[in-house]
């Protein structure tokens, strides 16, 4: 697992970043497409968030296969093992939508000026913004 990641790491760098492979990659591997795209820490993050949800749920059923069909200790137990569930899907939902986004916006510079202006007046208050881009990579 750990040279998938390697390997990762050293195909990110390239200029164009297809969009179809950052799902493919967050589909199969768990933060595979934040690697791809470059996003490290965010690709981590999320990473231990599907593996941790997917084994408390796997665990929580295992444990719940223990009691009687009727316990109420069962119930309970297959409830959080479903809530669990749920949670690594969404994680995994967002990881393909995050890594998908984040190979489009691949070139984009993402360092914007930002500048926020207050002039009072006598009789009048200006407010103003600008955002500034610098264009791409």
């Amino acid at each position: 697992m750990v040279k998938i990641f390697l390997l990762l790491i050293l195909v990110s760098d390239v200029q164009y970043k297809s969009p179809q492979k950052a799902i493919i990659l967050s589909t199969l591997l768990p933060g595979g497409g934040q690697f791809y795209t470059g996003h490290y820490i965010k690709g981590g993050v999320i990473a231990g968030g599907e593996i941790f949800s997917l084994m408390k749920a796997y665990s929580l059923y295992k444990d719940a296969k223990g009691y009687s069909v009727s316990s109420s200790k069962r119930d309970s137990l297959m409830r959080e093992s479903f809530s669990y569930a749920f949670w690594f899907l969404g994680i995994w939902f967002y990881s393909m939508l995050d890594a998908y986004v984040d190979a489009h916006l691949y070139n984009f510079d993402e360092k914007a000026k930002i500048s926020i202006s207050f002039k009072p007046d006598n009789k009048t208050v200006l407010f103003g913004i600008q955002i500034c881009y610098k264009g791409f990579r």
